[in-house]
């Protein structure tokens, strides 16, 4: 039975929300935030990390894809949806997650903020080369990665969390962003490289 609609304005506004609110630049940028937050209590502190972290992993990437899209059609999708755009914003973060993740965990002497940084490296590195061959959910794999850190870190009571990744992976299929195939293998490749890397590096 087709969706009247109104159902069918009320589906795609929650899919634009849901979609908007598990961007994977929001998603880092607040985890980044309120790891650190969590591990000083010195407001500069969280400032200047924050600030730190936010410019190299975030911030950097996101001026080198604006200014490439603006130079070539005066157009920025924030979504980043044509996969040729990908490869270069995520090398950059890939190295301003190496920089930033080494220089924050060194000052302020913790291990897993560092194993969390190595984490953030591996997973830019292995969606940049993926990229480049086939168009992967960042939104999915950014969120799975996240909640296998949670799982590893603080027990697999928290496994419970992977359900958000349910209204994340409706709302990017419900928006034509992504296949059922994407949005799979993005799940699974973050997921699979968070625990690679907690077995490598993490113990």
């Amino acid at each position: 039975m087709p969706e009247s609609k109104p159902a069918n304005h009320l589906y795609h506004t929650a899919a634009v929300w849901i979609s908007a609110v598990s961007n994977p630049v929001l998603v880092v940028a607040l985890s980044l935030v309120y790891l650190i937050n969590r591990f000083t209590t010195d407001l500069d502190d969280v400032i200047r990390y924050s600030a730190t972290g936010l410019s190299l992993i975030i911030i950097g990437p996101a001026l080198v894809y604006v200014l490439i899209r603006w130079r070539h059609d005066r157009r920025i999708d924030l979504d980043v949806t044509n996969r040729a755009d990908r490869p270069l914003p995520l090398l950059v973060a890939s190295i301003g997650a190496l920089v930033g993740g080494s220089l924050i965990s060194h000052r302020l002497d913790l291990p897993n903020l560092l194993f969390m940084s190595q984490t953030l490296v591996m997973m830019l590195l292995v969606l940049t080369v993926v990229t480049t061959l086939w168009k992967i959910s960042i939104h999915t794999s950014t969120l799975a990665a996240l909640i296998t850190l949670l799982v590893v870190l603080r027990g697999p009571e928290l496994a419970v969390l992977y359900l958000l990744i349910i209204p994340v992976a409706w709302a990017r299929v419900r928006l034509r962003k992504h296949s059922v195939a994407q949005i799979f293998a993005g799940s699974v490749l973050g997921a699979a490289v968070t625990y690679f890397s907690w077995l490598t590096l993490g113990r």
